[in-house]
């Protein structure tokens, strides 16, 4: 599997789970209860996958076209911009939910717009990387551009969807399974 192969398989897997904290969002616009520890676990995947690893992979290769050619600049420093606010969103919302379980209170209707506030920001990203920028590496990008590429980025099983799933996050691969 290429690096771009890999990315675009880590925005499926980011697709999969952001489903699922649709779900939970559902759950909370029906005036029911939600599991706020999967959300919690699924928040903790975002920042501790996504944004430790997989947008720094993202961030080599945008300055790795850069450097090399000005097409697609403005969408690019846009993605670079929005790793940054999904970094500080996602934390923020991390906050949130870890205080809902420690007894702070925030209000339903607050908390709900917050939710899909975030889940349509992570989405909106996902779509304008995909559409926007993927296809413009790859038809740019030579094989071996990609191999130097590879060379740059650092490597990590992602801790949900790789060969070993970390204890942390089994619960919400049993809910995916549940699902499908």
């Amino acid at each position: 599997m290429n690096v771009l192969q890999s990315l675009q398989k880590d925005h499926g897997n980011f697709d999969r789970v952001l489903g699922l904290l649709g779900e939970q969002l559902t759950l909370l616009q029906q005036a029911e209860l939600p599991d706020f520890q999967l959300m919690l676990d699924i928040v903790d995947y975002l920042q501790n996958y996504a944004d430790l690893y997989h947008h720094p992979k993202e961030d080599a290769i945008f300055g790795y076209h850069l450097e090399r050619c000005p097409e697609g600049r403005t969408e690019i420093e846009l993605m670079i911009r929005q790793h940054v606010e999904l970094r500080q969103n996602t934390s923020q919302m991390r906050f949130a939910i870890d205080g809902i379980l420690h007894g702070d209170i925030m209000l339903r209707a607050e908390f709900t717009e917050r939710l899909a506030n975030f889940i349509e920001q992570q989405s909106d990203h996902l779509k304008a990387e995909e559409t926007q920028l993927f296809p413009l590496f790859s038809s740019l990008f030579s094989a071996a551009d990609w191999r130097f590429i590879e060379k740059l980025i650092p490597t990590r099983n992602d801790p949900l969807f790789g060969e070993t799933v970390e204890k942390q996050y089994t619960a919400i691969l049993d809910r995916i399974a549940e699902v499908c």
